[in-house]
């Protein structure tokens, strides 16, 4: 979601913020300072803060963006997400946002995507492990997708 659209999501919902939680206003939250962005004295989650001038939209600009924990001036990323450009072989195409999984040895997409590129698959059937379970079964769909970063012209299949 852009910048824009999640304030507008928090404000739908009546959510906090702070804390992204109802009933009360991030100037009566109990929750200590949620972003933890430096210089930001703004009392909300740091997925409302914006690096940017209000009404950008960071999402498309971005080349990329890491969730990431912070302890004193270290840096540890956990999760890095990037836009990209995701295309069938029907031509059709979209934007979205890829977690690269420097651990896995199998892409996934979400089914919605198939149907918003409305492309066709063939049912396949594989073994995946996750930290916390060995060697599910899982039934899916193949497809041929084409990724491009938003920001570069090399394409991954």
């Amino acid at each position: 979601m852009s910048l824009d659209d999640r304030y507008k999501l928090v404000r739908m919902l009546k959510l906090c913020y702070n804390c992204l939680k109802g009933k009360h206003f991030a100037n009566n939250c109990r929750k200590p300072k949620a972003c933890t962005v430096s210089n930001c004295n703004v009392e909300h989650d740091i997925l409302l803060n914006s690096w940017s001038k209000p009404g950008f939209d960071h999402a498309d600009t971005q080349p990329s963006v890491n969730c990431a924990a912070t302890k004193g001036s270290m840096i540890n990323i956990c999760l890095e997400i990037i836009p990209v450009l995701v295309k069938g072989r029907n031509g059709n195409s979209c934007k979205t946002f890829a977690l690269l999984d420097d651990g896995a040895d199998k892409t996934l997409c979400d089914e919605r995507l198939l149907q918003k590129l409305n492309i066709a698959s063939n049912p396949v059937t594989f073994e995946m492990s996750t930290v916390i379970s060995s060697g599910s079964t899982i039934h899916g769909q193949e497809v041929d997708l084409q990724l491009k970063a938003i920001d570069g012209n090399d394409n991954v299949s």
